[in-house]
């Protein structure tokens, strides 16, 4: 096979591949995301995306944006944000500089708004507030991440960039509790105590090595786990 193209994205790679397909005798081409980049090189899980004949890993999906002269609607659902307070589609004046949150509706050039910040401060706030928001979710539901080892009382996770909060805490010889979780992320059993052995960078994940108080065989290698610093 011969790689097309590679781009780091979201903590992965977005890649090209060509290959020549003993099924029809031609070249053909696909896409894969790896959420752990390049360097992954453990078993993961794959979902498969049969697109279709008159599809392709470039166009299947018409709803990302990559051209000028969008056109951004609003609708009753959407917020309008000044100086950091609530305002109103009046409020905005021909030559304002906005940012957006949007969601596309399959016209390509066309998108919905579900935010609009008539000014920077506006912005800021918005993030710092769901920043706080997030940090209070991934401290009540744990860090996420792949089992990739589990043998006994060794455990070894790749937690996901997401669980930063959590993961900033863990050190060798911290106590922590961990838990098996199910293809929707939350735990399949309660948190077990365990003890950090190594802490490492993974790209933009983390790789964690602990050993369990008690060996706990729900544990699956490629599965999911979750993970609390505190």
């Amino acid at each position: 096979m011969q790689l097309l193209r590679s781009h780091r994205c979201f903590g992965g790679s977005q890649q090209v591949w060509r290959h020549q397909s003993a099924a029809t005798g031609t070249e053909l081409e696909f896409a894969i995301f790896l959420p752990f980049g390049e360097e992954d090189a453990a078993p993961r899980p794959v979902l498969f995306w049969l697109s279709g004949l008159t599809c392709t890993w470039a166009n299947f999906d018409k709803s990302f944006v990559r051209d000028k002269n969008v056109l951004i609607e609003t609708d009753k659902d959407t917020r309008f944000w000044k100086a950091g307070q609530p305002a109103k589609f009046a409020d905005i004046k021909v030559g304002d500089k906005v940012r957006t949150k949007t969601h596309g509706i399959g016209k390509g050039k066309s998108r919905v708004a579900w935010e609009v910040f008539l000014d920077d401060e506006s912005l800021i706030k918005f993030q710092s507030e769901q920043k706080a928001v997030h940090e209070a979710r991934i401290k009540k539901e744990g860090a996420p991440g792949y089992v990739d080892v589990s043998d006994g009382p060794k455990l070894s996770l790749t937690l996901f960039n997401e669980g930063e909060v959590q993961v900033k805490q863990l050190k060798a010889g911290k106590t922590v509790r961990v838990a098996p979780a199910g293809i929707d992320r939350k735990p399949t059993t309660d948190p077990v105590e365990a003890t950090v052995v190594e802490v490492k960078p993974a790209g933009r994940q983390t790789a964690v090595t602990l050993t369990l108080k008690v060996p706990n065989a729900k544990f699956q290698p490629t599965g999911l786990a979750r993970l609390w610093a505190e």
